[in-house]
């Protein structure tokens, strides 16, 4: 799955972008990309229409020069609503992560220690969202942590070359940029790692000391799943079994994967995710520029806290989310747990826990679970 390039707003001026989105309703798809690709023709860098599952359409546009948020969002959405069909544009903002993350386009601001994190965790959502291009094999559990947080430099826009990729007729490649994972993270991913090889070992009558040096290179099938590259054989292989469901007679690409007539079709979680079409300009291209706000708005943090967890997160979690996502841009321990207790009031204003806004009005449970996360 090819994802639009996105990096993130740099050197911008306050109240300036590069890059808007417009939510509408009652909007035609093709309609809108007819829009926005005759903006590309007068000077855009790039556009892309997002159809997410609940029927919102976003359309979103990028330009090379900066522009002023207030005047460009007026006007683009005076635009969109003279289209015909009496279309309705909501509102026009900067792209910003929580809307890259809502389009399922990765995370501009992501680093592969977030990877790592969220391997060590067990956070499969979270990992999905890094990483998206890998969300279906994240889901049949078919990957490794360790390949994602190799992978993801890729997924931010770095050439494809300067992966180490092990597989059918490619050589590894030795590549210093592959391994930029803090050591205290691939220790604790190594430490879990050789105990599962040490396992595996022992249950075969094996020695388990008997250990395999493991470089950190990426399994071709992972590459060609993430960048949709597998090139499948006229023929399926009657002698070998799929390796999804284990049933007979699957299609073989050269990297040696191995998928059924039925399981080479669109998964369930391919199809609950935004359908997206984008095009950049053939001789001036842009990428799509993503705002990560120094100081995040209350409004955008609750949006991004709503959009991960729904409305009714109890505060355990609440507070995990809102420590990977907006934690480390406040200091101390204290002006966290206050910052956080006064965004969770207005998660929650019409319930008791609006009035939690210092650990001393926690009940004793929810205190030491908020103390714990």
């Amino acid at each position: 799955m090819a994802l639009p390039p996105c990096v993130l707003a740099q050197g911008l001026r306050p109240q300036t972008t590069k890059t808007l989105v417009a939510k509408s309703m009652g909007a035609s798809p093709q309609l809108l990309s007819e829009w926005a690709a005759s903006r590309v023709v007068n000077g855009a860098g790039a556009y892309a229409i997002v159809e997410m599952p609940t029927g919102d359409i976003y359309t979103v546009i990028s330009v090379a020069q900066a522009m002023r948020v207030e005047n460009a969002a007026a006007n683009m959405k005076a635009a969109i609503e003279q289209l015909p069909g009496g279309l309705q544009v909501e509102w026009v903002r900067p792209l910003t992560r929580r809307l890259q993350r809502l389009f399922c386009w990765g995370d501009a601001g992501s680093t592969n220690e977030d990877v790592a994190r969220a391997g060590i965790d067990g956070n499969i959502e979270e990992l999905a969202a890094l990483v998206p291009q890998a969300a279906g094999m994240l889901m049949r559990e078919e990957v490794d942590w360790q390949h994602l947080a190799a992978l993801h430099p890729v997924t931010q826009g770095a050439p494809i070359a300067s992966l180490a990729i092990q597989g059918p007729r490619l050589a590894a490649l030795e590549d210093e940029r592959l391994a930029a994972i803090p050591d205290r993270v691939l220790a604790v991913l190594e430490n879990r790692r050789r105990t599962a090889r040490e396992d595996q070992r022992r249950a075969a009558g094996e020695d388990p000391a008997d250990r395999v040096e493991e470089d950190q290179i990426i399994p071709l099938r992972l590459v060609h799943e993430a960048f949709d590259q597998h090139t499948w054989s006229d023929r399926p292989n009657l002698k070998r079994k799929c390796m999804h469901c284990d049933g007979w007679d699957p299609y073989e690409c050269e990297c040696g994967m191995l998928l059924c007539e039925v399981c080479r079709l669109p998964s369930a979680l391919a199809v609950l995710q935004p359908i997206c079409a984008w095009q950049q300009h053939p001789t001036r291209p842009t990428p799509f520029f993503v705002h990560d706000h120094t100081k995040w708005p209350e409004e955008e943090k609750l949006l991004w806290i709503r959009q991960e967890l729904g409305d009714e997160a109890d505060l355990a979690a609440f507070a995990e989310t809102w420590l990977r996502h907006f934690g480390p841009k406040i200091r101390g321990e204290v002006p966290q747990k206050a910052a956080c207790l006064r965004l969770f009031a207005q998660y929650r204003p019409q319930e008791g826990q609006a009035a939690w806004k210092n650990e001393s009005d926690l009940p004793p449970e929810e205190l030491e679970q908020f103390q714990r996360v």
